[in-house]
């Protein structure tokens, strides 16, 4: 029998070189691959159960596509040009083209992700800074402009600092092991929030909540993960957070003032986040919790 080390068939005649297995009891997918009449690889097919689950095309040495199968039907077709991803096509289970991407690259990098489903196409385009770290981010919405994002790093490669067309976020101070600690998020028109969470040791207490200088407490973890100070990616799962909901389309052009209708500390409160949130929001870095509490203030509000 002919074995085949590296994918080079051993003639019986020469000396059987020593394999090692190095498989550590991983079960390997069945393999088959599919030779032109030169004898070079066209394409090899990858199987679990007997199913197909891939197919890598080549054209010369380079992969070509790269096919993705479920329950043995196409589910993403992704195509190469010289060993780069161009483009990725994504299907329903019934065969139709559900949607497709198209990366555009410069120095390397990608610059820009295009998604396109049936007329409608949202974009995204990247900047990055000396270090190679995304430093800017620009979201469209057929063609046009909805929010242009820029990110700051710290000297330990963590995210300092956040804005767009409507807020600022700056951290103050992060804790030993690099969880938010003090962190300031700014409108337009320099409505100001500070966050500042509180911890026992290295387990969460509760968050001080500053609005304009009027203060409250409240205990919720969510304040300490703020999703606008995670590192952005160029990646299907960041695009797909944007398009989700985390960025609202609509914008607003008026101006809202800060309402002060109490003496009492919690309604006042209430009143600015309301405003605060509501002002220009095509972007919602704040956490869960506040955006619950707006909810939950204009459900009493509509109520009476």
């Amino acid at each position: 029998m002919v074995k085949y080390i590296l994918g080079i068939p051993i003639p019986d005649n020469l000396k059987e070189p020593v394999v090692h297995n190095c498989s550590n009891g991983i079960v390997l997918n069945e393999i088959k691959p599919y030779r032109k009449e030169d004898g070079s690889i066209q394409k090899i097919d990858y199987y679990q159960a007997g199913e197909i689950v891939k197919r890598v095309i080549y054209s010369d040495s380079d992969v070509s596509e790269i096919q993705h199968f479920q329950d043995e039907k196409l589910k993403v077709k992704q195509l190469f040009d010289e060993g780069v991803l161009k483009s990725e096509y994504y299907y329903k289970p019934t065969g139709e083209l559900n949607y497709y991407l198209v990366y555009e690259y410069k120095l390397d990098k990608i610059s820009a992700i295009e998604q396109s489903i049936g007329l409608s196409k949202r974009r995204v385009e990247f900047k990055y800074d000396f270090m190679g770290r995304i430093s800017e981010r620009t979201i469209y919405s057929d063609k046009k402009s909805k929010i242009a994002q820029r990110y700051f790093y710290d000297a330990m490669d963590r995210i300092n600092g956040y804005e767009d067309g409507s807020y600022q976020l700056f951290v103050e101070k992060f804790t030993q092991d690099n969880k938010l600690l003090t962190y300031k998020i700014t409108d337009k028109i320099k409505n100001e929030i500070v966050i500042n969470n509180k911890y026992i040791g290295n387990v969460y207490k509760e968050t001080s909540i500053s609005v304009n200088g009027e203060e409250t407490i409240r205990k919720d973890i969510n304040y300490v993960d703020n999703i606008m100070t995670k590192k952005p990616t160029n990646n299907i799962d960041d695009l797909d957070l944007i398009i989700a909901g985390l960025y609202n389309d609509k914008q607003q052009e008026s101006s809202i003032t800060t309402r002060r209708d109490s003496a009492e500390l919690e309604n006042r409160l209430d009143s600015n986040l309301v405003n605060i949130i509501e002002y220009k929001s095509k972007v919602r870095p704040l956490p869960i919790a506040l955006r619950k509490r707006v909810m939950y203030q204009r459900s009493l509000e509509s109520h009476g």
